[in-house]
């Protein structure tokens, strides 16, 4: 299947989508901010990458410009708790910089799989 890669500064979340992610058949990576994230993307392919957006070290918006710039084809889902900020527009602003889907925590993981699968599908499929 895929190679995904996990940005949260959340542990927890981290490991909840690493786990369901693999139950279905990807590869998982995770980074706990988004500048080991972005140095993870640097190095190696990626078909995509869910990040949060408010973290330490390096926000979701810049992590997000930065792989659009650097690699287009990667898929990318934006999540975010929202923090001391209007979560709603936050995911607003991010699907606006490039990112595919944006969910809010706490998300439906189900669903938030079955926009991942359909998303790499059409990866898949495109020329």
């Amino acid at each position: 299947m895929a190679v995904i890669l996990v940005i949260d500064d959340e542990k927890g979340i981290c490991d909840i989508l690493q786990i369901s992610l693999e139950m279905v058949g990807h590869n998982v990576e995770i980074a706990l901010n988004g500048k080991d994230g972005l140095a993870l993307a640097l190095k190696r392919p990626f078909d995509m990458v869910i990040t949060d957006i408010f973290m330490p070290e390096q926000d979701g918006f810049e992590t997000i410009l930065h792989i659009k710039k650097t690699a287009p084809q990667v898929k990318i889902i934006a999540i975010s708790g929202g923090g001391y900020f209007d979560p709603n527009n936050a995911l607003k602003m991010a699907e606006r910089l490039g990112a595919h889907y944006a969910f809010n925590k706490p998300f439906d993981l189900p669903n938030m799989i079955e926009k991942i699968n359909s998303l790499l599908i059409e990866k898949q499929v495109s020329p």
